[in-house]
């Protein structure tokens, strides 16, 4: 009996106290988790994402911001200047999208970030003092902005920077050196106006896993990337003016994953040992290249030795430059997975036979899509028709002399003429039939009525003028 009495006891004070509990008002949200989103980590850390001008007022509150921020984005808030920000240990801070052309100095002193995004803004300039005292920074975006001049001296103190992107400006010029910068890994420069890739800059870059040059104004390879990137693993240089790639251009960069020299238009010549000493390529894209009108055959040789054994790309682009043939040893084409040739001005004649013969088969098994604009520019009696038409042919299509123009137009009269007489023979045979089944339904129907009218009696005339009746069927 106590022992129930004690149960009942204890399950009405769990029960008090969980309607207690269930009746404690929650923690009121910070005022900026109204007019913005907040996330929260499982560790408690919180993130804020806000893109409204809404926010910029709430933020000149006191208290507004959670504690344990990790990350603010205000992004497409209309920004024209830096707003209030609380001073905690912030992880990411992204101030894309908005109209800031000036960042004061020291701006970011009492953070300690490792990401920051100043993209799309109207920065002119990216001063030391600006992002003194953000030496933690390990990701910097100023890309999209109106920078026309960088100086390394504005991230030297950052030694920890891996990444940088300030594609999209108006760089003309680097100046200084990234004397620290030893953990650097990706620099993005495309779409600027950099006619050069200072020495200054190469060598102190030595760790530099990734360079995009895209789109710039460069004549030429830079030479310093083969004495000082070593460990250099994507490179793009598309987009620039370079005419010539000469045989030293990559000889050092033996980590090359991915190289690509493509849209370049004034290039005419790839020379014969461009790859010599990039022994560990993946990915190859010399496209969109339109006075580009060979390649010399040696261009991916490695030694016979080497060749079978060592072959490492995976993915070659030629599509759309000015080939009209390629030596048909330039790769082992069983040994790559993904090969484009479409949209060149193929020469379909007997040099060219071998793609029908060898390659076609190869590339229809591996990638039939890559084979639509795979199309032969010439002769004119082949002109626009897809190589692969040919496809199991058994005959020697591009090898066979194009038909005189007088025996053309003989084969053309010629097949009207037989054209025209099988329409008449058609013709004659239909109309042969159709005599034929008119002359028996007609004799059908004859007979029918001489039938009902032996039948049925019928008046006749004699010769002296009397009519009389007669019926076969009374003997009359």
């Amino acid at each position: 009996m106590h022992t129930t009495v004690s149960l009942l006891v204890l399950a009405c004070g769990a029960f008090a106290l969980a309607g207690a509990q269930s009746t404690k008002k929650a923690p009121p949200l910070p005022s900026i988790c109204v007019v913005c989103r907040c996330t929260t980590a499982s560790n408690g850390q919180v993130s804020v994402h806000c893109s409204n001008t809404d926010a910029v007022i709430e933020m000149t509150r006191d208290e507004v911001w959670p504690t344990h921020l990790r990350s603010i984005s205000l992004n497409h808030a209309q920004l024209q200047e830096l707003p209030e920000l609380p001073k905690q240990k912030l992880h990411t801070l992204s101030l894309a999208h908005n109209a800031l052309v000036d960042i004061p100095d020291r701006a970011f002193v009492n953070f300690d970030l490792q990401e920051l995004n100043l993209g799309y803004n109207g920065l002119a300039e990216l001063r030391e003092r600006t992002l003194q005292g953000a030496k933690d920074l390990r990701v910097l975006k100023v890309h999209h902005n109106n920078l026309k001049e960088f100086d390394w001296s504005a991230v030297s103190h950052m030694t920890q920077l891996s990444e940088i992107h300030l594609q999209d400006n108006h760089l003309s010029n680097l100046t200084g050196a990234p004397l620290e910068l030893h953990e650097l890994k990706v620099l993005n420069l495309s779409g600027n106006s950099l006619t050069e890739f200072p020495t200054d800059t190469c060598s102190n870059l030595v760790r530099l896993e990734e360079l995009d040059l895209t789109n710039n104004q460069l004549a030429t390879v830079p030479e310093c990337l083969q004495s000082y990137l070593g460990a250099l693993q994507y490179l793009i240089l598309d987009g620039n003016k370079i005419a010539r790639v000469e045989g030293s251009a990559f000889t050092g960069l033996a980590t090359l994953t991915t190289l690509s020299i493509s849209n370049l238009p004034q290039l005419k010549q790839v020379d014969s040992a461009a790859l010599k000493g990039v022994t560990d390529l993946k990915q190859f894209r010399c496209a969109g290249n339109k006075q580009l009108g060979k390649l010399d055959k040696s261009l991916f040789f490695m030694g016979e030795d080497k060749l079978q054994q060592d072959w490492s790309i995976q993915t070659i682009d030629l599509s759309n430059n000015g080939f009209k043939h390629i030596p048909s040893d330039l790769v082992p084409w069983t040994m790559v997975d993904f090969v484009d040739l479409q949209d060149n001005p193929w020469d379909c004649n007997c040099e060219a036979q071998w793609m029908l013969d060898m390659l076609m088969p190869i590339l229809y098994k591996k990638n039939s899509s890559m084979l639509v604009n795979f199309r032969c520019a010439s002769p004119a009696h082949l002109a626009s028709r897809r190589i692969v038409h040919w496809l199991d042919h058994k005959g020697k299509p591009f090898c066979e002399d194009a038909p005189h123009p007088e025996t053309q137009v003989a084969v053309l009269q010629s097949g009207s003429s037989q054209g025209m007489l099988i329409a008449l023979a058609v013709i004659a045979c239909a109309a042969l039939v159709l005599l034929v089944v008119g002359f028996i339904l007609q004799r059908r129907y004859d007979q029918k009525r001489r039938e009902l009218a032996t039948r049925m009696g019928r008046c006749r005339r004699p010769r002296n003028g009397d009519v009389r009746l007669t019926n076969p069927k009374f003997g009359i």
